[in-house]
Order: C-alpha cells, then sequence, then structure tokens
C-alpha cells in the first residue's frame, strides 16, 4: 500500500502542475505530444481531458486514424460534422506512417471513404463541405466506378462529379481495363436505376472511347452481351444506335447480329425492340454480306420462332433464292436436331418445324405483318 502511495504522489503533483499552465501552452503540448501521452494525461486531469482531448480529437480527425475518417466508413454522420467543425478536411488525404509524405494519389479521403462504402449522407454532407471536387476527381477518378446506389450516384453527379461521367477510370485494381463509369455498371451489374441515372447526366452509350482494352466497342454492345434485358431496353431507350456495328471491320457485328448468334432467353424481347427502334433487318454485320443475313441466324433452333417472324414481318429479304436456302437449312436442322445437341431437342424441333411454317405463310402473303411487328 505504502509502495502505492509513494508512485502515485508525484504523478499528482505534476499534473496539478500542468493544470495551471495556460491554455494556449496545454493546447500547443495536446497538439504535439504522441497520442498513446495525451490519452494517459486526460485520464488524470479534468482541465487538461478538456484541452487535450480537443488536440486529440483535432489532430485524430486531420490524420484520419479517428472521428473523420471513421464517421466516414461507418455512415456516423454526427461524429462526421464534428471533425469538420474541428476543422478536417473532407479531401484531406489520410496519412499513415507507411506512405511517403509526397505520395498523396494512393491515399483515401473522407469523401473517398464515405463513397466506396456507400454512406450517402455522409457523401452528400462531405460534398457540401468542400470548397472544390477538382483536385480529388483528378486523383480518384474511379469513384463513379463502384458506386451502386442510385441515390449516391445522383448526389454525386448533381454535386460536381458530371464531369467524369465518361471518364476512364479502373473499377478493380485487379483489372487492367480501363473503363467508363456506365461501362463498369453494365458489368459489376449495379441497378437498372443508376444506369439511368448515369445516363440522365450525360452518359454517352454510343462513345467508342469507353475501354482501354476492346477499342470501337461501345457501352450498348457491351450491354449486349451482358445478358440484361433491362439494361438494353434502358440504353436504347436513351439512343444507343441500334445499327452501329461493333467493330470497323466489314463482318464486325450489328445489334441485331450480337443478339442473334447469342440466342440468349431474351432474344426475342430485344430483336423486337431493335426492331422497333429502327433496326435494319436485313444487316447483322457492318458491311451486307460479310456473315450471315439476320433471317439465317434466326434459323437457329435456339431462336424461337415469332422471332424469325418478327424479322419477316420487318421487311427480312426473303427471294425465291433465300427462300430455299432457308427451307434448307430448317429442314436439315429438323433432321439433325439430335445431333445438334440441343438441351431440349423436342422444343428444337418443334421450333423449326413452326419456323418452315411461317415461312410458308410468308410465301403465300399469309403471314399477318401487324402481329408480329
Amino acid at each position: 500500500m505504502g509502495r502505492t502511495r509513494v508512485e502515485t504522489e508525484p504523478q499528482s503533483r505534476g499534473f496539478r502542475f500542468m493544470d495551471d499552465l495556460p491554455y494556449e501552452i496545454l493546447n500547443e503540448i495536446g497538439l504535439h505530444l504522441p497520442a498513446k501521452d495525451t490519452l494517459s494525461i486526460i485520464r488524470c486531469s479534468r482541465r487538461c481531458a478538456a484541452i487535450f482531448g480537443w488536440s486529440l480529437y483535432h489532430l485524430d480527425s486531420l490524420n484520419g486514424h479517428q472521428a473523420l475518417i471513421w464517421g466516414a466508413r461507418t455512415g456516423r454522420l454526427s461524429a462526421v460534422k464534428m471533425a469538420i467543425a474541428h476543422g478536417a478536411g473532407p479531401l484531406s488525404p489520410v496519412i499513415y506512417p507507411d506512405y511517403d509524405a509526397e505520395a498523396t494519389l494512393q491515399r483515401e479521403t473522407a469523401l473517398s471513404v464515405a463513397i466506396e462504402n456507400n454512406k450517402i449522407e455522409v457523401a452528400r454532407y462531405l460534398l457540401k463541405a468542400c470548397h472544390s471536387i477538382e483536385n480529388v476527381w483528378a486523383e480518384k477518378s474511379y469513384l463513379l466506378h463502384s458506386v451502386k446506389c442510385p441515390k449516391l450516384m445522383e448526389a454525386l453527379l448533381a454535386g460536381g462529379f458530371s464531369n467524369g461521367v465518361n471518364t476512364l477510370g479502373q473499377p478493380d485494381t485487379w483489372n487492367n481495363d480501363d473503363v467508363t463509369p456506365l461501362v463498369a455498371a453494365i458489368e459489376q451489374k449495379h441497378p437498372v436505376s443508376t444506369i439511368r441515372t448515369l445516363l440522365k447526366f450525360g452518359a454517352d452509350p454510343n462513345s467508342k472511347n469507353v475501354s482501354s482494352m476492346r477499342p470501337n466497342v461501345s457501352a450498348f454492345h457491351i450491354g449486349l452481351w451482358s445478358d440484361q434485358a433491362p439494361v438494353v431496353k434502358t440504353l436504347i431507350e436513351h439512343n444507343a444506335d441500334v445499327n452501329e456495328a461493333d467493330g470497323p471491320e466489314p463482318w464486325s457485328k450489328t445489334p441485331l447480329g450480337t443478339v442473334l448468334q447469342q440466342a440468349r432467353s431474351f432474344c426475342d424481347e430485344i430483336v423486337a425492340l431493335l426492331l422497333r427502334h429502327g433496326a435494319d433487318p436485313n444487316l447483322s454485320t457492318r458491311e451486307p454480306g460479310a456473315g450471315a443475313n439476320p433471317i439465317m441466324l434466326a434459323t437457329s433452333p435456339d431462336v424461337l420462332p415469332k422471332t424469325f417472324a418478327r424479322l419477316l414481318a420487318k421487311g427480312a429479304h426473303v427471294d425465291e433464292k433465300v427462300q430455299f436456302e432457308l427451307e434448307q437449312v430448317l429442314r436439315s436442322t429438323k433432321s439433325d436436331v439430335l445431333r445438334w445437341g440441343s438441351t431440349f431437342p423436342g422444343q428444337a424441333w418443334r421450333n423449326t418445324d413452326h419456323k418452315l411454317q411461317i415461312l410458308r405463310q410468308h410465301s403465300e402473303g399469309l403471314l399477318e405483318q401487324t402481329h408480329w411487328i
């Protein structure tokens, strides 16, 4: 017991001495002391706690070790507001001991942390607290690429990030392909409402500069490959070019050629939409004749009969020669459907037989055009 009193008595005298120091000196001490020493002092002196506590909070907020970054990461708006009130900067980079003082490009800011963690209210508040986001945008051009929430995307684009809506960036460190936010949203299967927000603020579905590793390919073509019918519909509704090929070569595929060749479950829905918006029913490649025409692609047993009929109703060219070729292909398909390895041979056979009937009706002028348009 006696030994304990001997150890504590000098400490209490020391802290009483510090209590008598002017506020300005204590505040300066608090800003320069290591955090662990400051914490030790504030546990022993109420006055020091009042002064050093603020200094510790202020210092840690600036360094990102406590309030501001913690609040941005967890979505605690009250902590973020207090940190900003104490002078912490929403765009000040987090300073970690292992980082070079000049290496600011890889540092996170409170704003980037809030965006990456989908904290909408915090991000909106930090945007209002920013004097300018030009520097952070130059250093963090990938921020829009990771945003899934449409409300957060709206807040960012309305808050000054709209100049980056068509800017290339890397959404993933493991992927060397620089893409636009629109392509990132399509490939990462973000909500359609988020994609719609990007389009609203100027994302271009027809631009060919959307991928550093896939030149000449537009966001629309990437959407066609994504197996997401709602995304494709949204892009078409926002003026995607329904006849532009996916490359400069003569055999580069048009959207109609891409969809028919894929023959996925939503093929008919997209073909109908493409035709309704002006897709050429006779063009599947950039140059006519560089590949099978759309009606020939539609003979695949995986393409529905109604898709075949839509093309005919919309003006697919079928003269006597083409008629003969189509009949030959369809009959051959019927007889060889089992050898084609179709998952559902019975359905594939029926689809092909139905197409033969549709082709016959078309040649006799009996196909109801308006029914398939």
